[in-house]
């Protein structure tokens, strides 16, 4: 996202629920990066409001995404987004 032009982009991460009957917003930030604290500050933020670990995490291939996934859900199944 770009906030005005010939702005620095910012990240904007975002984390959807999928439910039998349909999908629901979790989370959704605004951040300097997509580096692994920011990822890692995202998913914490999700666990401290009260959510459990998910049964998939379906993601890109961000290696800093990835790696606080596995810290942060390491039981979860893990599947790349096609």
């Amino acid at each position: 996202m770009r906030q005005g032009i010939g702005k620095e982009k910012e990240a904007v991460p975002y984390a959807y629920g999928i439910l039998e009957n349909g999908r629901v917003l979790l989370h959704l930030s605004l951040g300097s990066s997509e580096s692994y604290d920011e990822w890692l500050s995202f998913l914490h933020d999700m666990v401290g409001r009260g959510l459990g670990e998910p049964l998939l995490v379906i993601s890109d291939k961000n290696k800093g995404l990835k790696q606080a996934v596995r810290e942060v859900f390491p039981h979860a199944f893990k599947q790349p987004c096609v």
